[in-house]
């Protein structure tokens, strides 16, 4: 049925010292992005998987968890996303989701989601690979290029991210970023 995301994201066990790196550069490749109408999005199920589609094109796939598909719907149809957004390709550890080619922003009653101080964003290598830092405390995982890494940190500038929400913890099926 339609095209998959079947994305997941691991998270980061303890930090170990590792070097840090701030500069984050231009978004210099081209985004991959996939638009769609958030008018047109529905929870969907196909052998036993959940998601949120725009008629027949997954968009988010979360997994075994129809609540949490629904949760999903629901916050995608709030902040108006249309676009999703994959730094590594479309089976990368991090997407984005935009609203109007902008970051979404506002807040929900009730969201799982962590401030983060934009300006101290940064990439540290781990021996799991790349995470996200804020300084000392890992955000996520961005698995395991460099470069995958520095286009998501260019990513959260570019749109001024500064708030990471999940949906589902403690493994959640949906991270999303807001300003």
């Amino acid at each position: 049925m339609g095209n998959r995301n079947p994305w997941r994201l691991i998270w980061l066990p303890a930090l170990l010292a590792a070097p840090l790196f701030a500069a984050a550069p231009a978004l210099a490749q081209q985004e991959e992005c996939l638009k769609f109408d958030f008018n047109h999005l529905t929870v969907v199920e196909d052998m036993g998987s959940y998601g949120v589609a725009d008629n027949e094109t997954w968009i988010i796939n979360v997994g075994g968890s129809r609540p949490e598909a629904r949760v999903a719907l629901h916050v995608m149809q709030h902040y108006r996303m249309d676009e999703i957004c994959y730094v590594g390709g479309d089976r990368s550890p991090m997407m984005y989701l935009l609203a109007n080619r902008d970051a979404p922003n506002g807040r929900i009653a009730g969201e799982d989601c962590i401030h983060f101080d934009n300006s101290r964003a940064r990439i540290m290598e781990r021996d799991s690979g790349w995470a996200l830092t804020d300084g000392s405390d890992p955000l996520m995982a961005l698995g395991p290029t460099r470069a995958n890494a520095e286009q998501a940190l260019a990513a959260i500038r570019q749109y001024n991210f500064n708030e990471i929400c999940f949906i589902g913890r403690p493994n959640p099926s949906m991270i999303y970023f807001l300003r």
